[in-house]
């Protein structure tokens, strides 16, 4: 009989152990699909760069109110009058008479305008909502993704076995065929029966290499999909 890895592009498991629980446990070998598919396939890489984002624009627009907050400062040189200094000077009212200095100011301008607080919260509700809507997509295609691997697998369980039954029916014919050769020689069997019993080892044959060329496509049609070997998905799974 043909085995899981007999088309494998990597070293196959001699023991076969893994082959069996492969095959035979349905549900120890799904949930290793589902999570190997999940984790590479290229949809899920574009959802995840689209929820970053979302998440990002979500980030911009609530610190979008900074934007209205300035702050000044400057830096003058002149006179100017004080209270404190009135009794100093005789005319206190007459600024040619007022001491030079310097003198700083430093002020924090606030504006924020209707419209901008408005825009703010429509664009923080916007990108919430794009947020949810990738979350919704990335769950959608997780459902697919699972879908896709069970008939996947279903498809290929199915060809192994219908392999296995081709590779029965193969040697069953070949037996046949040397036993009708050899009743041929001793004159046992006539030419037309001899004919079928060919006829019926080359049709078994071409349907054993026919089952052999559908198992193969579903095996790597199922490698595909997941974006690794089975042989190191089951390896790891140790």
């Amino acid at each position: 009989m043909y085995v899981l890895l007999a088309f494998s592009q990597t070293k196959p498991d001699t023991t076969g152990s893994r082959i069996d629980l492969f095959f035979n446990s349905p549900d120890i070998a799904l949930p290793l699909l589902y999570n190997a598919a999940i984790a590479r396939a290229a949809e899920m890489e574009r959802l995840d760069a689209e929820e970053q984002l979302a998440e990002e624009q979500i980030k911009l627009s609530k610190r979008q109110i900074l934007s209205g907050i300035s702050i000044g400062g400057g830096y003058n040189w002149g006179s100017r009058f004080r209270y404190s200094d009135a009794e100093q000077i005789s005319n206190p009212w007459n600024p040619f008479v007022l001491p030079v200095q310097a003198f700083y100011n430093v002020g924090v301008n606030v504006g924020f305008p209707l419209l901008s607080i408005v825009n703010r919260k429509s664009q923080i509700k916007a990108s919430m909502l794009a947020l949810k809507q990738v979350k919704t997509d990335q769950k959608l295609t997780e459902r697919e993704i699972r879908e896709q691997i069970i008939t996947l697998y279903q498809e290929l369980v199915l060809s192994r076995k219908v392999m296995e039954n081709a590779q029965d029916a193969f040697q069953s014919a070949k037996v046949s065929k040397q036993i009708a050769e050899k009743r041929f020689r001793q004159g046992e069997l006539q030419v037309d029966e001899q004919m079928q019993v060919l006829d019926f080892y080359s049709k078994a044959g071409l349907a054993l290499e026919q089952a052999k060329s559908v198992y193969l496509t579903n095996y790597l049609l199922l490698e595909e999909r997941l974006g690794m070997t089975i042989y190191n998905l089951m390896n790891d799974a140790k």
